[in-house]
């Protein structure tokens, strides 16, 4: 049981310490916050709404980019916890 607290210690920490991973990963995909911002209101936006608005391939990239970041935020976690 000790082992496993001391590794949840050490995930944690690897989550705090890749913040300016985050941050790199973060300008790469989406250039300034404002398409960060729009990444998630596409998330949130039912995709059936911004087919009838004529938004929806920005719809699937902006999607797209934001899965991108978070799959590339776990594995460099993954990457340094093993």
């Amino acid at each position: 049981m000790l082992d496993f607290v001391a590794h949840l210690y050490l995930l944690a920490a690897l989550v705090v310490l890749n913040w300016p991973v985050y941050q790199a990963y973060a300008i790469m995909l989406f250039k300034n916050k404002d398409g960060l911002y729009d990444a998630i209101y596409y998330w949130r936006l039912p995709d059936i709404i911004s087919l009838f608005r004529g938004d929806w391939w920005e719809d699937q990239w902006a999607e797209f980019k934001l899965f991108l970041f978070a799959a590339m935020c776990v594995i460099a976690v993954a990457a340094e916890y093993t």
